[in-house]
């Protein structure tokens, strides 16, 4: 898919369209408790509710395991947008753990898709969250016919936590599909959630099989016994 730079308003733009072309604030990702998502811009209508998935789109998150391992390799993702008729995009991404904790560690791209995103931080927090989001270029304008629609496309990877206290992960996803009219209207926002669930040892799921069952309080008992003391 071809790509030129153009401009892609995103959310919490005060009285102009283009303010954040190359990203939006922090926060708009779709986490609670606030569970904000660019919607509170961009719909297809001033008078629509500011929800998401209104819209013949599909948002997708791609490349995650089901379980992760702590300190695992880094694993590669990708998001995909497509919305019939649409021809801007956009997208807020962030990994969230047990207690708000940082849900492992988002990093960019390696080149040339790194030019595509970028990264901003929330202001308050405890601890203060990282959100991935577009870049200017990475607002994907679709000037071809064939292109118009999408799917587009944003690479990242992902570091799993070192720390057991993380527990399960869940990746908050939001994206802007736009029609390029100037204004925050004729637009639409969609969002999911993926979850990761925690290694085996710590959720009690020894066996790996999804369950916990006697399999697993045996398999416990045996590691138990064979640790040295």
């Amino acid at each position: 898919m071809r790509a030129t730079t153009l401009l892609l308003t995103m959310c919490l733009f005060f009285g102009h369209a283009w303010s954040h072309s190359g990203g939006g604030a922090a926060g708009y990702a779709g986490q609670p408790p606030e569970n904000r998502t660019c919607a509170t811009c961009h719909r297809l209508s001033p008078s629509d509710p500011p929800v998401p998935n209104r819209g013949p789109g599909t948002l997708q998150l791609l490349g995650l395991p089901a379980r992760y391992e702590l300190g695992g390799p880094i694993v590669a993702a990708t998001v995909v947008l497509s919305d019939p008729g649409q021809v801007r995009w956009g997208f807020q991404l962030v990994a969230v753990g047990r207690n708000r904790q940082p849900g492992g560690t988002i990093l960019a791209p390696p080149d040339p898709e790194a030019r595509f995103v970028r990264f901003v931080t929330e202001a308050t927090g405890t601890p203060p969250l990282s959100y991935l989001t577009q870049t200017l270029t990475g607002t994907q304008w679709s000037d071809f016919p064939e292109d118009i629609g999408g799917p587009v496309y944003w690479s990242f990877r992902w570091r799993p936590p070192q720390e057991y206290t993380v527990g399960e992960i869940t990746f908050y996803l939001t994206g802007v599909s736009c029609d390029a009219n100037g204004l925050s209207t004729g637009d639409q926002t969609y969002a999911t959630t993926v979850r990761l669930a925690p290694p085996a040892d710590l959720s009690g799921d020894i066996s790996g099989d999804g369950r916990i069952t006697f399999l697993d309080y045996f398999l416990l008992s045996l590691r138990w016994r064979n640790t040295p003391r």
